[in-house]
């Protein structure tokens, strides 16, 4: 293939006219002669001069080395329509002695003041001229405005406002106290915080109306007072202090509160009322809460075994153990067996109580029946993979909380059974 045909032919040529010489400029810059121009030149790591070197040597009347060549326009200006020099973009220009000045820089020799920077004040840039050991800091605010103070507000509702904040901290701190176990302390706090949300309520209901009585804040301070109150056994006062809950009609779940009342009731070995509050709680409860409705229960059959009503102690114990979950099997619903070790120990103590031997045995080999929460065959605790990250995975949870509450259960449970096989042993 001849070379006119070629398709790459032609890149290498250029137009002689196009050709400028290099020496003829720098002669005629006077930079053949710049020791530090020629040295830059040598070197890919020549360093430029300081802006100010520069300008000193050209209000001199020389060019500096590495200073910035100005426009073809400043360039006329300086020197005049004579000479032709080479501009910033590479082309040539008039010739040039002089560079132009940077913004906020003037000519030290014609007596001008340095100009202040003053577009970047705002965002804390400080000039390190004659401090070049400065470093800039984008994160240093100069300049800036004083943190706004508070308003003080006079008006009705930032009072409301203060005292109701005031409520929320002597609650938090009473509920502190009692984690602490210091209930003396809690008591002084939840008593200070009844007596202020009581002036809240008050002051809300006259000035602002009765719908903006915040129930949710009254109901979380008598239920701490009360809670408090029957730790340090003031049985009375924390009685008096859930009826208040319970007879107003503004908490309309308050009746649950009844339990507790019944518990105090218990305590105090009044064990008539006690079941008369549980009972009423009960009516209280939905069918679907059946967790909550048997734990009820089982306070009604233990007030009963307290009183000696065996008879009716074993029928709250025996409904309780009928509540059990229903599964389907093959079309056949199956009740499950259960994990109540309580209900179904208690309910053979009453058949023990009640002298009937074959309801003991029956008692016995439903206690027999139920499912332990964990056992030493349980594959949540086995490595059947021999897996190194199941492995680490066994290792932490051996010995966590949730372990040690299953294995307290497990301890209670063979309690349970070892207890009944004593009594209907012969």
């Amino acid at each position: 293939m001849d070379d006119a045909d070629s398709i790459y032919s032609g890149y290498d040529d250029y137009e002689d006219a196009l050709d400028i010489d290099v020496r003829f400029i720098l002669e005629f810059l006077g930079l053949e002669d710049d020791d530090k121009f020629q040295e830059a030149l040598k070197t890919a790591y020549g360093k430029r001069p300081d802006l100010r070197t520069a300008y000193r040597a050209n209000a001199a009347g020389g060019v500096g080395a590495g200073a910035r060549l100005g426009t073809a326009a400043a360039m006329r200006s300086m020197t005049g329509a004579g000479g032709r020099g080479l501009t910033a973009r590479g082309k040539t220009a008039r010739g040039t002695t002089a560079a132009r000045l940077t913004t906020g820089y003037a000519a030290e020799t014609e007596g001008g003041e340095t100009r202040q920077i003053k577009a970047v004040d705002a965002v804390g840039f400080v000039s390190s001229r004659g401090n070049s050991a400065a470093m800039f800091d984008p994160s240093r605010s100069v300049g800036s405005a004083k943190p706004l103070e508070k308003a003080e507000d006079s008006s009705e509702e930032a009072a409301i406002r203060v005292l109701e904040e005031k409520v929320h901290r002597l609650l938090e701190e009473s509920t502190v106290a009692i984690q602490g176990q210091d209930f003396q302390k809690a008591l002084e706090l939840a008593k200070s915080a009844g007596v202020h949300e009581r002036e809240l309520t008050r002051k809300k209901e006259a000035q602002l109306g009765a719908d903006q009585i915040n129930f949710d804040l009254t109901f979380a301070v008598l239920v701490n007072l009360a809670y408090v109150q029957e730790e340090c056994e003031m049985y009375p006062e924390a009685t008096n202090t859930l009826l208040v809950l319970v007879k107003n009609r503004a908490f309309d779940r308050a009746a649950r509160l009844r339990v507790n009342i019944g518990n105090i009731y218990f305590k105090q070995q009044k064990y008539l009322q006690a079941v008369k509050q549980y009972r009423m709680a009960l009516d209280q409860i939905p069918n679907v809460q059946q967790e909550m409705r048997s734990a009820v229960l089982k306070n009604i059959g233990l007030s009963f075994i307290r009183m000696g009503q065996y008879g009716d102690a074993m029928k709250t114990f025996e409904h309780v153990l009928d509540q059990t979950p229903v599964r389907e099997l093959d079309g056949t619903e199956i009740k499950d067996p259960g994990t109540d070790f309580d209900s179904a120990f208690n309910c053979l103590l009453c058949y023990f109580g009640l002298g009937d031997r074959e309801k003991m045995k029956l008692g016995f080999l439903r206690l027999l029946s139920l499912q332990l929460p964990t056992n030493d065959d349980d594959d949540r605790y086995m490595n059947i993979q021999e897996d190194e990250q199941v492995q680490l995975y066994l290792d932490a949870v051996q010995d966590d909380s949730l372990r040690r509450h299953e294995l307290k259960i497990k301890k209670k449970a063979e309690m349970f059974v070892l207890t009944a096989a004593k009594l209907i042993a012969p």
